[in-house]
C-alpha cells in the first residue's frame, strides 16, 4: 500500500490494503483445533465414551500401547467358587468366616465368597474392625477371633505357617486359571478356596481391532501367574506381556516402566480401586463402565458401558480427530500463505478476499463434521492406522491442497472477471473527454472513465446554448471501432440531460454515435471519438490514441 501511494495511486493503495485486512483474518486458524475437538468428543460421546477434555484426546491419539487388568476387566468380574478345601474337613464352617468378612468388602473375589455362602443358605456372623490390605486381602475379628483371608502372602506376614496340603491345591488352582485364596483363623489356616470367573465375550475382539491399529496389548494383574497365564493364552496376550502378583503400587511402577521404555505413550484400562494408581501413572487412564468410583476420577476416558470395543473406539475418534486438525491448520495456514502476499501485491480484490476468508472457515468447519462419520465400520479403521509413509503423504496433501484450491480459485475469478483477468495494477487508465455541437446552439459533453481495463463508464451530458442541462426525452448510443465492430450501449438516466452507460471497450479508437430527442420534440444525431488506452505497470500505454478532448 505504501509502495501504490508512493506511485501516487491512492486507490488501488486503499483496495489492496483492504484486500489484505480481509484475508488476514485468522477465523479459519481460530476454528481449525476447537471445532474439531468439539465435532470429535461429541461423536465419541454418541458412541458411549466420555472424553474428559481436548487434551486427553490429542494424547490419545498418540497411544501405542494399552495395558489391561486382569479381573473385572478382560474377565467379567462375576466370579464364583469352583471348589472349597478345607483341613479339618469343615468346608461349611470355613465359607461362614470368609463371608463374614468379605461382606465388607467391593473385590470380586469377596463378593463370590458371600455369594457361595448365601446359595449354602449358611449363617454368616457379624464381623468387626474389618480392615483391607490393598493387593493382599482382607482380615476382621468374627466371633472374638481374628479371620484373614486372601492371598497366601497375607497369612505367611501375619506369621501363620500353611500346610502343605494348601500349597499343593494352590498349585493345582493356579493351573487351571483359578485363583486361590487361603482362609486363616485363630492363628491356624482353615482351608482354601479357588475362585474364578470368566473372559468377557467381547474382549478378544477389542484387542484384534487394537492390534489391527497398530497397539500393543499388555495386561497387569494382581492374582496369581497361573490365572494371568489362562487368561492371556485365551486372549492371545504375549506371555512377556503378562506380568502377574502385583501390588497396586507396583502395578503404577509397572505402567511407568513401560511407558519410558522406549518412549512410548501408555494407556491403562481398569476398574477397581486398586487400578487407580495405575491409571493415575499412565499417560492415557481408561475406566470401564460401572467401575469404582476412584477409577472413574483418576482416568481421562470413561466408558458408560462395559464393552471393551469402546477402547478401540475412542482410539480410532482420536486418531481421526488428530488427523482432522493437522488437515485444518494446513488449510488454515495454507490460506494465508497464498491469500495475502496476492492481496498485497493489488491481484486480489477485497471482493474476492472477502470470498475466500469466509470459504476458508466454512472449509474448515466443513472437513471438522466428517467426524461425524466415524464409528465402528471396517473403514474407519483402515483410516485411522494410517502411519509412516501413508501418514506423511496425507500430510503433504493437507498443506499443499489449500495452495492449489485457493491458487485456482482466485485465478478463476479473475479470467471471469470484467477486466478479462489483468491485475488491479494494471487498471490505472486517464479518463478522456469529447465534445460534440448540437446544430442550432449548444453541446454534447461526453466523459469516458476506464474504471477497469476493458470495462468502462460513458456520462454524457446534453447543455443548451446558454450553458443550461438541456431536457432529454429518449436517447440510443452506439459505439464503433475501426474495424467496424458496432456495439450497443444501454443507458440509465441521471438527470434531465445526464446519462450513463457501460461498456466493454478495448484498447482503440472508438466513435460514439448518439441519437436523441430532445423534450421539445427535438432530433439530435451526434457523433463523438474516444480514444481508450489501457496502461501497464510501468504506465507505458499499450495501445496508441491520445488522452483528452
Amino acid at each position: 500500500a505504501v509502495w501504490l501511494l508512493v506511485r501516487g495511486d491512492p486507490a488501488q493503495a486503499v483496495l489492496a490494503a483492504t484486500a489484505v485486512v480481509i484475508v488476514a483474518c485468522p477465523c479459519a486458524l481460530g476454528l481449525a483445533t476447537p471445532v474439531a475437538l468439539m465435532v470429535g468428543t461429541g461423536r465419541a460421546a454418541a458412541n458411549g465414551i466420555l472424553i474428559r477434555s481436548g487434551e486427553v484426546l490429542e494424547r490419545c491419539g498418540r497411544i501405542d500401547m494399552v495395558i489391561f487388568d486382569k479381573t473385572g476387566t478382560l474377565t467379567t468380574g462375576r466370579m464364583r467358587v469352583h471348589e472349597v478345601i478345607a483341613v479339618d474337613g469343615d468346608r461349611a464352617g470355613l465359607l461362614r468366616l470368609a463371608a463374614a468378612v468379605e461382606r465388607a468388602s467391593e473385590h470380586p473375589v469377596g463378593a463370590a465368597l458371600v455369594q457361595a455362602a448365601r446359595e449354602r443358605e449358611l449363617a454368616v456372623p457379624p464381623a468387626v474392625d474389618f480392615s483391607a490390605r490393598a493387593g493382599m486381602g482382607v482380615s476382621a475379628r468374627v466371633e472374638g477371633q481374628e479371620v484373614l483371608v486372601g492371598r497366601p502372602e497375607l497369612v505367611s506376614q501375619s506369621g501363620i505357617d500353611i500346610p502343605a496340603a494348601v500349597h499343593v491345591a494352590l498349585a493345582r488352582f493356579g493351573a487351571e486359571g483359578w485363583t486361590g485364596v487361603v482362609v486363616a483363623a485363630g492363628g491356624r489356616v482353615l482351608g482354601v478356596a479357588a475362585v474364578g470367573d470368566t473372559v468377557r465375550p467381547e474382549a478378544a475382539a477389542a484387542l484384534t481391532e487394537m492390534r489391527e491399529l497398530g497397539i500393543e496389548v499388555a495386561m497387569l494383574t494382581g492374582d496369581a501367574a497361573g490365572p494371568a497365564a489362562a487368561v492371556a493364552g485365551r486372549l492371545g496376550i504375549d506371555r512377556s506381556r503378562v506380568l502377574s502378583g502385583l501390588l497396586p503400587g507396583e502395578k503404577a511402577a509397572e505402567v511407568a516402566r513401560l511407558g519410558g521404555a522406549g518412549g512410548r505413550c501408555v494407556a491403562m484400562v481398569g476398574d477397581g480401586v486398586n487400578d487407580a494408581p495405575s491409571l493415575a501413572a499412565a499417560d492415557l487412564g481408561v475406566a470401564i463402565g460401572g467401575g469404582s468410583d476412584a477409577a472413574v476420577d483418576s482416568a481421562g476416558i470413561t466408558l458408560l458401558s462395559a464393552d471393551l470395543r469402546g477402547v478401540p473406539a475412542a482410539l480410532r475418534v482420536a486418531r481421526a480427530t488428530h488427523a482432522v486438525i493437522v488437515q485444518n491448520l494446513g488449510w488454515a495456514f495454507g490460506y494465508n500463505t497464498v491469500a495475502i502476499p496476492l492481496a498485497a501485491s493489488g491481484l486480489l480484490d477485497p471482493v474476492a478476499a472477502g470470498a475466500a476468508m469466509g470459504f476458508s472457515s466454512v472449509a474448515v468447519v466443513a472437513n471438522s463434521l466428517r467426524l461425524l462419520r466415524v464409528d465402528r465400520s471396517r473403514g474407519m479403521r483402515r483410516r485411522a492406522r494410517l502411519s509412516g509413509a501413508a501418514r506423511r503423504r496425507a500430510l503433504l496433501v493437507a498443506w499443499v491442497a489449500p495452495a492449489l484450491l485457493l491458487g485456482s480459485a482466485v485465478g478463476a475469478a479473475e479470467v471471469l472477471s470484467p477486466a478479462g483477468g489483468q491485475p488491479l495494477l494494471t487498471r490505472a487508465v486517464t479518463p478522456t473527454v469529447a465534445s460534440a455541437a448540437i446544430p442550432g446552439g449548444g453541446r454534447l459533453a461526453s466523459y469516458l472513465d476506464p474504471a477497469t481495463a476493458g470495462w468502462n463508464q460513458l456520462h454524457l451530458t446534453f447543455f443548451d446554448a446558454g450553458g443550461a442541462e438541456l431536457a432529454v426525452a429518449a436517447i440510443s448510443v452506439v459505439a464503433e471501432d475501426e474495424a467496424g465492430r458496432r456495439l450497443p450501449l444501454p443507458t440509465r438516466r441521471f438527470g434531465d440531460g445526464h446519462f450513463v452507460a457501460d461498456a466493454e471497450l478495448t484498447a482503440g479508437a472508438w466513435h460514439l454515435r448518439v441519437d436523441a430527442t430532445t423534450a421539445g420534440a427535438r432530433h439530435l444525431s451526434l457523433r463523438t471519438r474516444h480514444d481508450v488506452a489501457v496502461r501497464d505497470r510501468n504506465q507505458n500505454p499499450s495501445a496508441p490514441g491520445r488522452n483528452g478532448p
